[in-house]
């Protein structure tokens, strides 16, 4: 079934994350967006996954790239009185 409204999907990075899109993938649901916080921390594989593995299969399947936030994002955002 899909969901009314617009979707858009939170990127973990995980296994979880990848489950989560490919069902949504089987349900014919395409999100809007697929949105990443990144605070800066994360394992270099995870990077590396989003970057060479999950950014071609959403690719291929119609879905929108990765949008990455960081906190320097939130910090310019804050500057800017946003």
């Amino acid at each position: 079934m899909r969901p009314p409204g617009i979707v858009v999907a939170a990127y973990g990075g995980g296994v979880n994350t990848m489950a989560a899109l490919i069902i949504m993938r089987n349900q014919g649901v395409i999100p809007r967006a697929i949105l990443m916080a990144d605070p800066g921390s994360e394992w270099r594989a995870t990077y590396g996954y989003r970057d060479d593995v999950a950014a071609p299969w959403l690719a291929r399947n119609g879905f929108p790239p990765v949008t990455v936030v960081t906190r320097a994002d939130e910090l310019r955002h804050r500057t800017r009185g946003i």
